[in-house]
């Protein structure tokens, strides 16, 4: 077929020029299939002169009457059917006036009922503009990141994928009956660290089936056969108080590991070796929490004494230019920076030996030690700063709240259902649990 010439065009032609439905026109298509040309045609007249053979050969062979110009039709366009079939054109004229009074009725009727029948070709002309906004956006968005970045963070979130884990309670039934059994078999004899954080969870997940779970078999623990069920029965028996307390009270953690401390050591041949140890006369949590509020040599800070002494030396070796040795170089240099160092700090948020105020920690947030030369500060080695407009200066409240938080959590624990229940009450079946289950050292 020449170019545009397509199959819709082929249909029209066959429907207005001879009046065949789909049926027929799909006849007609196959018999053209075994009629194809042996060169492509070269205009739409040439195209309608094959289509108007082809409908004769397809006239004969079906034994269909057609007539071109007011072609037959009924059915699938016979001639035989008897109707007339007029040409949709002069069908158009003859109903033009027809449909241009319908349409004067129609907005006359819009007008009456306060319609407006454009208001959908407005809303859509609105929502293209809109469209053409954002789709600019999207276009400059693609242009800057490139389509790897969005599928970068696509979300990925199926509700079928989902996992609900709450399954704590069989959880704890089993944690339950594993300490049991060990107990029973001699392989916990005595009460450490491992056993009274293992208690913890156990209290944590308590509940009243768990309760009864643990009861029947302290109940039926038979401790005639030996030392380990009688031990067995009596550990049991105030786990089993111990959870009944910690039913009414939200879950908290607590840690009881023994606090470690970086260690790296360098062989003789120059290889490093960095490990963990235990500290040294630190054996709980809440005395490492003293250690590092308490702070050191390394965060020690000059205060405002201290520093005028330093200048009036630099002043003196400044007079002393003309004959300045190595050694003064150096005492010139050390002295600059531990002024550098202590003008640094914010002198207002440090507290002074004598004035400070006890913050949460028992000790200061920062230890004044004298000299002869003026006080030092000692700032603790966990602290907190503050943005400000020289940088980042050490903050006294901050600090103190965040180790206050410490301090708490490692007396009584540290409980997230709530912000008000951050801190435990000493009182806390968790802390009298930790007295009667545990031999740790106070």
């Amino acid at each position: 077929m020449p170019g545009g010439f397509n199959i819709t065009s082929v249909r029209k032609y066959l429907s207005d020029r001879w009046g065949l439905q789909a049926g027929r026109q799909d006849g007609v298509l196959v018999l053209a299939i075994t009629m194809e040309p042996a060169t492509r045609l070269g205009s739409d007249n040439d195209a309608k002169v094959f289509f108007d053979s082809v409908c004769g050969k397809y006239s004969s062979i079906t034994g269909v009457s057609l007539s071109s110009g007011t072609a037959a039709g009924g059915g699938g366009g016979g001639a035989g059917s008897g109707g007339m079939m007029m040409d949709p054109a002069a069908i158009d004229a003859l109903t033009k006036d027809q449909r241009a009074l319908f349409k004067q009725q129609l907005e006359l009727l819009a007008r009456y009922l306060k319609m407006d029948l454009r208001a959908g070709d407005k809303a859509f002309i609105t929502s293209q503009e809109s469209q053409k906004v954002l789709q600019a956006q999207l276009d400059l968005w693609n242009t800057e990141h490139g389509e790897f970045y969005a599928s970068g963070i696509e979300p990925v979130f199926s509700s079928l994928k989902a996992r609900v884990y709450d399954s704590h309670w069989n959880w704890a039934r089993q944690d339950a009956l594993t300490m049991y059994y060990d107990i029973i078999f001699g392989r916990l004899k005595l009460v450490d660290r491992e056993i009274v954080s293992q208690c913890i969870r156990i209290m944590n997940r308590s509940n009243p089936i768990l309760l009864e779970f643990m009861q029947f078999h302290i109940d039926h623990c038979p401790t005639e056969r030996g030392e380990t069920y009688k031990l067995a029965e009596v550990l049991g028996r105030q786990l089993i108080e111990n959870c009944k307390e910690a039913l009414t009270v939200n879950p908290v953690f607590k840690d009881v590991g023994i606090p470690m401390a970086p260690q790296t050591t360098i062989d003789a041949r120059g290889n490093m070796t960095y490990q963990e140890v235990p500290r040294p006369a630190i054996r709980k949590l809440e005395l490492y929490v003293k250690e590092m509020a308490a702070g050191g040599k390394i965060s020690e800070y000059g205060t405002r004494t201290k520093v005028q002494n330093d200048l009036q030396k630099i002043y003196k070796l400044i007079k002393q230019q003309h004959n300045v040795s190595k050694s003064t170089h150096l005492q010139v240099k050390t002295l600059y920076a531990n002024v550098i160092k202590s003008m640094a700090m914010n002198e207002s948020a440090i507290l002074e030996g004598k004035k400070a105020k006890k913050v949460g920690i028992k000790s200061n947030s920062a230890i004044a030690v004298g000299n002869g030369e003026g006080k030092t500060e000692c700032i603790p080695f966990l602290h907190l700063k503050r943005k400000s407009e020289h940088g980042w200066d050490y903050s006294k409240k901050l600090t103190g709240l965040y180790l206050d938080c410490l301090e708490g959590s490692a007396k009584v624990g540290l409980c997230l259902a709530t912000t008000s229940d951050l801190y435990c009450a000493n009182t806390s079946p968790f802390s009298r649990g930790l007295v009667s289950m545990g031999r740790l050292p106070s």
